[in-house]
């Protein structure tokens, strides 16, 4: 199941690896439906043959007979934001992903301000666009699924 998107999001570049040892994966009922969803961070490396990575969350939906990627969503990378995807909280309608972003004095190995990443969960567990007026000055346009907010 899971192979065949990481495909899919590869498509034909040979030099773009999946290295699974980085995956999270979590269940949970985003939705409140009675139904658990599959999440799972993963990381793809060196699109056009780079020294880069990014990051992806895939929610896996089932619906008799089969999984199905219900939802696929970048979520940081290399010079952008640290996306580990081993903590998920949810609270109502909210999604907390724990983050990282990058300072200015920061390498791009080492973003160092830690951060959250909130999506809003809507009907049927899809992941809706968020932004907060009060963090915008933040994200800027790259993040256009959800709001990164600083941690105190």
């Amino acid at each position: 199941m899971h192979f065949a998107e990481v495909a899919r999001i590869r498509g034909n570049d040979q030099w773009a690896d999946y290295p699974s040892q980085f995956d999270h994966w979590h269940q949970i009922d985003l939705d409140g439906d009675g139904q658990v969803e599959r999440l799972v961070f993963f990381t793809i490396e060196g699109f056009g043959g780079g020294n880069s990575y990014s990051r992806f969350l895939i929610v896996y939906r089932y619906v008799e007979p089969v999984w199905f990627a219900s939802d696929v969503v970048g979520v940081g990378g290399k010079g952008d934001y640290q996306v580990i995807g081993d903590e998920v909280r949810l609270s109502g309608r909210m999604l907390s992903v724990g983050a990282k972003f990058y300072d200015d004095e920061d390498g791009m190995c080492c973003p160092s301000i830690p951060a959250d990443i909130q999506f809003t969960v809507g009907p049927g567990g899809r992941l809706e666009p968020y932004i907060s007026d009060e963090h915008a000055e933040l994200v800027g346009n790259r993040l256009a699924y959800y709001t990164l907010t600083p941690r105190e």
